[in-house]
């Protein structure tokens, strides 16, 4: 293939998952910056009014938070990734069950953990450390972790309902209440902290209220009628569905698990070589890595239904180019964020109000070698995030389990053991690079860690512009693939006709300068399945009024056509997706 041609069919992909991509990009970006700059809230707030004092307190809370990212991420990803796969076969009965076992489950997990959490508060400051700290900083751990554990319900269905809204093409609303949950978390954050001089409790009620006007925003989704998202009773089986739901989605999530461990470890270690001061500073790097990270997980969010759909597709090169976007988005605004914090460092302290002297000397240290690996742990991020969409839970699990338990662990137990303060904060650059090399060397050699599609013999995929020429050519294709997988003639025949019906309505009905894609799917149950997509205006095929084919002086010919279709084949869907219009026919 030469330069013009591969130009030429880059575009005709680009035609597609380009605008796809880009229409979650932003909306992702926002959201994740907009988390970010809530979750760091507190540490600003607390930090310029009680000082290292309220900066450990809020650092010894996080394996808590940690444990509730761990079920509601896994909840949230395994539940949403499976609604995704689902809708793009136009199952929607199905994904709408689906949606349900997760919310259902969901209230009743964080239901018990919470009531776990609250009569066992005392136990739970041991173990988090707080009873090794100052009098000071247990006082505003016990504080913070009483309104924390109490709003558990509300934090699994917020970032469930986000990630569902995601996924029923929705994230405009998705964004719209984690911005506003945010923005209102940041002014109560203010408020109640500086204001009326809540301290502690203050950050833990407002990150509470931010959490509850998020809920609100995102319950519109589920009264609009243009979307699949509708709140129903659950049917029998929904623990077990919404259990198998979160074990798949731990192969992801199980990172935040991790971390948990981890923060526990860290924090006693840190209690040990340096007191409040260095958990202070942990406190302050762990912020700071929000809003580096996030970048990546917001890129991620926008990959995740597109992988999960184009993975449902068997579309190999949608999946490779999905892949290359999100890496060039998310790694260049994630560099240059990366090179401002290792440039200045001081800014941050000033930011988080870490005094002058040794505590900020050390920070802006540590700060600068935690960059050292963050665009690596960037990476790993994406990594897993796609192998996850793609049904790879295996490789996710390997790739969380590296950074997160398998290197990071063992480092940290080192640096305790080496008892240099400044050599500790290498186990972060270490653990990310580390589990970068690692695992490409493990998915290289290893079996089980490949993305599994049909193969491309059983696969037809061609995109065309809508005029007769090129429809007829696809359809001779197309009679020639089923010829070659051996598909029965009549079944042959309907996808043709399928293809010719279909395509003349959508051009008659007004698609201007717009590409169909057509896909066929020889698929493993003995189905064939027909998917095709079109950037055109919003027109659903499969809404002609079909009676007026009977109707004297009325005879029309898309609508005739289409009943045709609807009597041959065992399903069809429509949906409009990422600005584009979606159509699948089972046969």
């Amino acid at each position: 293939m030469n330069l013009f041609e591969r130009i030429v069919h880059s575009g005709m992909g680009d035609r597609f998952v380009g605008p796809m991509f880009r229409r979650l990009f932003l909306p992702s970006i926002l959201f994740s910056t907009g988390w970010a700059l809530s979750d760091i809230a507190d540490a600003v707030v607390v930090g310029q009014s009680l000082g290292t004092v309220g900066l450990a307190g809020i650092a010894l809370v996080l394996p808590v938070y940690m444990i509730n990212c761990t079920l509601a991420h896994g909840l949230g990803l395994g539940g949403s990734v499976r609604f995704a796969r689902l809708m793009a076969h136009g199952d929607f009965s199905a994904a709408r069950a689906c949606f349900a076992d997760t919310i259902f489950t969901a209230l009743l997990l964080s239901g018990v953990t919470a009531v776990i959490g609250l009569f066992g508060m005392e136990a739970l400051l041991t173990v988090l450390g707080a009873s090794h700290a100052s009098g000071e900083v247990q006082a505003a751990t016990r504080e913070y972790l009483t309104v924390l554990v109490a709003s558990t319900p509300l934090f699994y269905l917020s970032n469930i309902l986000n990630y569902y809204l995601y996924n029923d093409d929705n994230q405009r609303l998705a964004v719209l209440g984690a911005i506003t949950g945010n923005v209102s978390d940041i002014i109560l954050n203010f408020t109640l902290v500086l204001g009326f001089g809540l301290g502690m409790r203050g950050a833990a009620l407002s990150t509470t209220a931010g959490q509850m006007i998020t809920i609100s925003v995102f319950l519109v989704g589920l009264r609009s009628r243009e979307h699949h998202l509708h709140l129903q009773r659950p049917q029998a089986g929904w623990v077990k569905s919404g259990l198998e739901q979160l074990r798949k989605g731990l192969s992801s999530s199980v990172s935040y698990l991790y971390q948990m461990v981890f923060f526990i470890v860290c924090n006693n270690t840190l209690v040990r070589l340096g007191g409040d001061v260095a958990v202070a500073v942990f406190d302050v790097i762990q912020n700071a890595s929000y809003v580096l990270l996030y970048l990546y997980e917001g890129t991620s969010r926008a990959m995740q239904p597109l992988l999960a759909t184009f993975f449902s597709e068997s579309g190999r090169r949608d999946l490779a180019e999905t892949r290359k976007r999100a890496w060039l988005y998310g790694s260049g605004i994630g560099l240059v964020l990366i090179v401002v914090v290792e440039l200045a460092p001081a800014l941050v302290c000033d930011v988080f109000g870490v005094g002058a002297g040794e505590v900020r000397d050390l920070t802006e240290f540590a700060l600068r070698v935690y960059c050292v690996g963050a665009f690596f742990a960037g990476l790993n991020m994406l990594d897993s995030s796609y192998y996850f969409a793609c049904g790879v839970e295996r490789a996710s699990l390997i790739i969380q389990t590296l950074r997160g338990a398998a290197i990071l662990l063992p480092l940290t137990a080192l640096g305790g053991f080496v008892g240099d303060l400044h050599a500790f904060w290498l186990i972060f650059p270490l653990t990310e690079i580390g589990t970068w090399g690692v695992s490409r060397l493990l998915f290289r050699f290893c079996g089980g860690c490949k993305v599994v599609l049909l193969p491309e013999e059983r696969t037809y995929r061609k995109t065309v512009s809508g005029t007769t020429e090129e429809v007829m050519m696809a359809d001779r294709e197309i009679e020639a693939f089923c010829k070659t997988r051996g598909i029965d003639p009549r079944r042959c025949y309907s996808v043709t006709l399928a293809v010719e019906e279909i395509c003349a309505t959508i051009v008659r009905n007004g698609m201007k300068d717009g590409h169909i894609r057509l896909t066929l799917l020889d698929a493993t149950d003995g189905d064939v399945i027909l998917m095709l997509r079109y950037n055109d205006d919003y027109f659903n095929p499969f809404s002609l009024q079909t009676n007026m084919a009977n109707e004297e002086g009325n005879f029309d010919m898309d609508a005739m056509g289409i009943l045709m279709i609807r009597k041959q084949s065992k399903d069809f869907a429509y949906r409009r997706y990422q600005g584009l219009n979606s159509l699948v026919v089972r046969l």
